[in-house]
């Protein structure tokens, strides 16, 4: 990924993130043009390639963003260090609400990306597991 990317204001980064999260959710990973992302942000598809070289460094991208969205947010709200079911389940859902008012479709992003085969995602989503893993089933 070119650098440049995180130098544009958030708001156009954020427009850029969502609209990849849209365009993946609503098609196959196949069948998501990076030309339909590009539409969906609001730039051309060579600015878009100008920031991610190919739409495999763009999924790849959003799948990273995707834990550490979910990580950072649950953090902030405190879901980690809670003892307490139900406080924890509620600020899980305050995090989870949160993370759906700023990145809408990446809950089905995600769901779908689970059945694609890029083989990073795999070694991601295993050392993604393998961390939550870690602090819900941590001995006290």
């Amino acid at each position: 990924m070119n650098q440049r990317f995180f130098s544009l204001p958030v708001e156009k980064q954020q427009a850029i993130i969502n609209a990849g999260y849209r365009v993946f959710s609503q098609n196959s990973y196949k069948n998501s043009p990076m030309s339909e992302i590009a539409d969906a942000a609001g730039i051309s598809k060579a600015l878009l390639f100008h920031y991610f070289h190919n739409k495999k460094e763009l999924y790849l991208f959003l799948w990273d963003k995707c834990a550490e969205t979910t990580i950072a947010y649950m953090t902030e709200y405190g879901c980690y260090g809670q003892t307490e079911l139900f406080e924890s389940m509620e600020r899980g859902m305050r995090a989870k609400m949160e993370i759906i008012r700023r990145y809408p479709d990446m809950g089905t992003f995600t769901i779908k990306a689970f059945y694609v085969d890029i083989d990073q995602m795999e070694k991601d989503f295993t050392k993604l597991l393998t961390f939550w893993k870690s602090i819900y089933l941590r001995k006290e």
